[in-house]
């Protein structure tokens, strides 16, 4: 009986293929998603479809570091306004003059950064400490159902949660407790209607 080898041609034609085969899953995965809606990772910045353009969008945001305005005024471009999966950094806004304390009663409303629509209303049903607390051990403000104003903010079946105008705001991701809006600040940084 004759011992038999693959060889390294055979070894590289296998490989090869299955490189190809992973690079061809990889280039179906992106053209499903973008059948549906562009990615702005491949597909560039080019077109926004919230009311919002870069000149749109208010600045300066409600809660930045004059130091960083700039840079924060083109991310909420980029995150509200031409973008319906990515999110500003974990943890992000913690580092933002976004108030630390608030009050025993009182509450803050998030505005629309393109429209300056009212979305949610925090903290309700809770205190401060307990919505920032959430907040802080989810990388991102996290809102509750009686926190969300809901003549402007729809949920969409796949889960984003956008305003009533269309500037992306971030995800739902319901808990145990029940649904959770894990929000963009920077989504949400308009300023108060004048």
């Amino acid at each position: 009986m004759q011992a038999t080898s693959t060889g390294p041609r055979l070894r590289r034609l296998a490989f090869g293929s299955g490189a190809a085969l992973l690079l061809l899953l990889l280039v179906a995965s992106v053209t499903s998603s973008s059948s549906r809606r562009p990615h702005s990772m491949f597909f560039g910045l080019s077109s926004s479809f919230c009311s919002a353009t870069p000149s749109k969008v208010s600045s300066p945001l409600r809660w930045a570091e004059p130091s960083t305005e700039n840079d924060r005024a083109a991310t909420a471009d980029r995150i509200c306004c031409r973008n319906h999966d990515y999110a500003e950094w974990s943890g992000s806004w913690t580092v933002s003059s976004f108030p630390k304390r608030l009050a025993a009663g009182e509450t803050i409303t998030f505005y629309d950064v393109a429209s300056h629509l009212p979305l949610y209303r925090a903290p309700i049903g809770r205190t401060f400490d307990e919505f920032f607390d959430e907040s802080k051990a989810h990388g991102w403000p996290s809102f509750r159902d009686q926190e969300v104003i809901w003549e402007n903010v729809v949920v969409k079946s796949g889960g984003e949660v956008v305003s009533g105008n269309g500037t992306h705001l971030g995800h739902n991701l319901p808990d145990r407790k029940g649904n959770r809006h894990c929000i963009n600040l920077v989504c949400v940084s308009g300023p108060p209607p004048t």
